[in-house]
Parts: structure tokens; C-alpha cells; sequence
């Protein structure tokens, strides 16, 4: 925790991870480091996507594409 840090700002970050959860977003987390930059975010999520896809014959299968990821900052 920054001792610089706001309550309020701490509770922002915890109601976006609360939301990113909520909305399916199954990886979530709070001050996330990315290479190439200088600073951190604030809550970074991602959700993965499936799509469904109706074979020959009528069955359906699934395949995972690229996701969603959602950005607090």
C-alpha cells in the first residue's frame, strides 16, 4: 500500500475489481506492472472470449479467441 495513497483512491481501486469480476473478467488484479512502462495501473482484468460454432451435423464446438482487457487507471 502507498502511504501517499487516498483512501478514496483505495476504494476506486477495490470497486474496479469488485466490477471486473462482476462483468467476467477472471483475472484481475491491482497495481500491475507492464514492461515498457514507468508506471504501474491501477487495476488491470482480463476476460477470455469463447466462440461457439455449429458443426456438420448439428453438434456445436467451441474455440477460445483473444479476450477482452479492461484498464483502471
Amino acid at each position: 500500500m502507498n502511504p501517499s495513497e487516498t483512501a478514496a483512491h483505495r476504494e476506486l481501486k477495490r470497486l474496479a475489481l469488485i466490477w471486473a469480476q462482476a462483468h467476467g473478467y477472471r483475472v484481475a488484479a491491482a497495481e500491475v506492472s507492464l514492461p515498457n512502462l514507468r508506471f504501474r495501473l491501477d487495476v488491470a482484468a482480463y476476460r477470455p472470449e469463447r466462440i461457439r460454432q455449429l458443426q456438420p451435423g448439428g453438434g456445436m464446438r467451441q474455440r477460445q479467441v483473444v479476450g477482452l482487457t479492461a484498464v483502471f487507471e
